[in-house]
């Protein structure tokens, strides 16, 4: 009975212990604003793809605190993540969206233009 419960209490504290991963940093240095354009910076943040019609551009939301997204269209995409609900790690520059409207009244939340210094999918 003994080594019934010594065996009990050695699973119970082998998984109880579990592994802590790492914050993924995917840009090889800090991000400054140096261009009088940007108004802040990205660095290895957690973010969706997905295209915005009413722009005509992929871009990457992220949740925002009080339930409002923020959607971040991208200069220059690559066409590997050229599709839907794809997970991301990300970093870069973030500057007012100037972008017209090709369709009127876009979707809530808050809308920027970034460039990308790194992307990287999340592995889940």
């Amino acid at each position: 009975m003994k080594n019934i419960i010594l065996f009990v209490l050695l699973g119970i504290m082998i998984t109880s212990c579990s592994k802590t991963e790492e914050p993924v940093i995917i840009c090889d240095m800090a991000l400054n604003c140096q261009d009088e354009d940007c108004l802040f910076t990205m660095d290895s943040d957690i973010g969706t793809t997905t295209f915005l019609s009413c722009y005509g551009k992929w871009a990457i939301v992220t949740p925002f605190v009080n339930d409002s997204n923020s959607w971040y269209i991208v200069d220059e995409w690559d066409a590997t993540y050229e599709e839907e609900g794809i997970k991301v790690t990300f970093c870069g520059y973030v500057r007012e969206n100037t972008l017209p409207l090709l369709l009127p009244d876009p979707m809530p939340g808050s809308f920027y233009q970034i460039k990308l210094e790194n992307i990287k999918v999340q592995n889940e």
